[in-house]
Order: C-alpha cells, then structure tokens, then sequence
C-alpha cells in the first residue's frame, strides 16, 4: 500500500503532500460505544479519589483508530457527486491514513486538487492542510 502511494507522488510533474488536522479527534463516538474507552483519574492526585471519564472521540494511538477513520474517508468520498467525482476517487487513492500523497501536472491542476479537496472534507469537518509540493519532473 505504502510503495503505491508513494509512487502517485512521482506520477505528475508535480508531487503534493498535505495531511488532516487532528483527524482521528473529528470523528465521534456513539454513546453506545464510548465505555470501551473508559480511563481512571485521581482527583486532585489522590489515588483514593478516583474518576472513570469516557472518550467521545476516537482517539490516536488505539488499534482500531486507522480503520474508523479511513471507513469515514471512504463512506465520505464515496457519497461525492459529479462534477467531483473523479477527484473524490484521486483523493480517495491518494490518502493513507491522515495523510494525503499525489500529484499533478500543472499548477491549475495543483490549485483545483487543493481547494476542492478541502471543500469536499470540510463538509465532514476535516481540514486538509499543510500543503507542501515539489516539482518531480522538468519537461
């Protein structure tokens, strides 16, 4: 999967890199579903005075939390009608985990990828950001 993506960047004239701010933070919990992550506090460090909080939001670093978030990109992009559905799908393939890994052939090209990505992952409260791209071929 990695050496896919990781091709896509050199498969335009130009290679872009941004990524999804706090991405795993944007997706709730059912409430059904948030005493499976369940935490203990001490109250002002006492350990006699403990605290059970649960978590609302899926959190980084538990083993589920690719999957939940790349099931949420999917089902999102997916959802994309035309005219956007073809760069819903380059979006789609272009993502692996929070981060986003492609390229085009301009620099009209670039500004369209960019601008209507992040409208399209805005509507699901995601922020694409931290665009950086780099020229991978002179012709």
């Amino acid at each position: 999967m990695i050496p896919v993506i990781l091709n896509r960047f050199r498969w335009g004239k130009i290679g872009i890199i941004s990524d999804i701010k706090q991405a795993f933070l944007q997706i709730k919990l059912n409430e059904s579903d948030r005493d499976v992550l369940r935490f203990m506090w001490w109250k002002d460090g006492d350990p006699q005075k403990t605290i059970t909080y649960r978590h609302c939001r899926v959190v980084f670093g538990i083993s589920c939390s690719p999957f939940l978030l790349a099931s949420v990109l999917n089902h999102l992009l997916d959802q994309v009608e035309e005219p956007l559905r073809s760069l819903s799908m380059k979006l789609k393939d272009s993502i692996y985990v929070d981060n986003c890994v492609s390229s085009v052939d301009s620099v009209s090209e670039l500004e369209h990828f960019r601008l209507e990505s992040q409208k399209i992952l805005k509507t699901a409260e995601f922020e694409l950001r931290g665009w950086t791209q780099i020229i991978t071929f002179l012709s």
